[in-house]
């Protein structure tokens, strides 16, 4: 009895040994006396006990038998630790850190959750666990950080994540799609779709790949069809009697500086119909 408990990990041979651990304390826990104990190190055990069978025929007498106790496997649950506790042909499950709190510290001002006050979920000693608020819960120690990381990039989940231009070049990489998301101001759901294989080919004028080879994502521009930008064609403004007035790059800045609708000076320009000028001027391309 002179380890400790905190030297062994949960479920090894000596955490699951009866031999008390030093300072150990077992107690009764409420509902399951006489069935279950829990040790201020974090521990749960059944105890030694006879158990009752109904005589097998009709008449008959009820036989016994001794049921020695054991230390009861831990299971994890996300986090924390859980087993389940039997008895009379029924199952609980529970968890060991509200046990363990819940024996050892009365919760006298009915407070709601259990902090792990060396931040160790499985680690359910009475001396590391303590009743509190949700937000103090939520704010202890490294919590905000763990948080902040975890949201950022799940190193552990997350995939690198490459925007290419429309024609197929390699842009940037990121370490994952809520990154991308981030810095580019594209939406994370969209993103997701394009590299998933959806039926977007694009979204905010990029392609976006979990590969890094540029052929993987030229095979994609080629089996999509997608078309590359066109580059605007020069477009020109006349005077009804045929004066230059302006030159623009495109259709699209002629109708941002002169106000006039861009699809009628296309149809100028492209000789639709009878329409000859747009705007009390002449247009032509170069």
């Amino acid at each position: 009895m002179v380890d400790k408990i905190q030297d062994f990990e949960v479920n090894s041979p000596r955490w699951l040994s009866l031999e008390d651990f030093e300072g150990e304390i077992w107690k009764d826990i409420p509902d399951y006396e006489g069935w279950y104990q829990v040790s201020n190190m974090g521990r749960i055990k059944s105890v030694d006990r006879w158990i009752e069978y109904a005589p097998r025929k009709a008449g008959g007498e009820s036989s016994f038998r001794f049921q020695c106790g054991t230390i009861i496997k831990a299971s994890s649950y996300g986090q924390y630790l859980i087993c389940h506790l039997k008895r009379n042909s029924t199952s609980k499950a529970v968890k060991f850190h509200r046990i363990v709190c819940g024996i050892f510290h009365p919760n006298t001002d009915n407070l709601p959750e259990v902090n792990h006050i060396n931040e160790i979920k499985t680690d359910n000693r009475a001396e590391n666990l303590e009743w509190c608020t949700r937000q103090y819960n939520a704010n202890w120690g490294t919590a905000r950080l763990r948080q902040s990381l975890n949201t950022r990039n799940q190193h552990d989940i997350s995939r690198p994540v490459y925007q290419y231009s429309m024609e197929g070049q390699l842009l940037n990489k990121y370490p994952s799609i809520k990154e991308a998301a981030r810095q580019t101001g594209a939406k994370e759901a969209n993103i997701a779709s394009v590299c998933n294989g959806g039926k977007s080919s694009s979204t905010a004028g990029f392609l976006w790949s979990f590969s890094s080879n540029v052929e993987d994502v030229q095979r994609i521009i080629k089996r999509k069809n997608i078309k590359k930008p066109r580059k605007g064609r020069t477009v020109h403004q006349y005077t009804m009697d045929g004066k230059l007035v302006a030159s623009y790059i495109s259709v699209g800045e002629a109708s941002r500086k002169t106000g006039i609708c861009k699809i009628t000076i296309i149809n100028v320009c492209n000789h639709v119909g009878y329409q000859k000028s747009a705007g009390g001027f002449k247009w032509s391309y170069t």
